[in-house]
């Protein structure tokens, strides 16, 4: 019985991080994360501003783009007006937010892109 109720326990205890750091990631992203390494397309350095409503403002060589975004777990989804076509497009990745360190993998192969927070 004892065995169990220890195993009870440990269930409980990664459910409850696993929740708690859902949680966390929708007000952790919060702010402005400015591009460290990844992009060698922009290599100054982008900025994701997102916001507590849902919007995602990305400032890079381009101008600015507005999106929407959500966040699941750790699983990222932003919607936005493709500039090349006009067309609605949805990317689906994976983050892990630690401190001032934002980490975006990319389900494409390419090289997870980092952001450090500025704001």
């Amino acid at each position: 019985m004892r065995k169990y109720s220890i195993l009870l326990l440990v269930a409980c205890m990664i459910f409850a991080f696993c929740a708690c750091q859902a949680a966390d990631y929708k007000t952790a992203i919060v702010g402005d994360w400015q591009m460290m390494e990844g992009n060698k397309e922009n290599p100054d350095g982008k900025v994701f501003v997102f916001t507590e409503s849902g919007l995602m403002y990305e400032k890079g060589y381009a101008g600015i783009m507005q999106s929407e975004y959500t966040i699941d777990g750790n699983k990222l989804t932003v919607s936005f007006e493709n500039p090349t076509n006009g067309n609605m497009t949805t990317r689906v990745d994976k983050i892990t937010i630690s401190g001032d360190i934002f980490t975006l993998y990319s389900d494409d192969g390419s090289a997870p892109q980092k952001f450090k927070r500025v704001g």
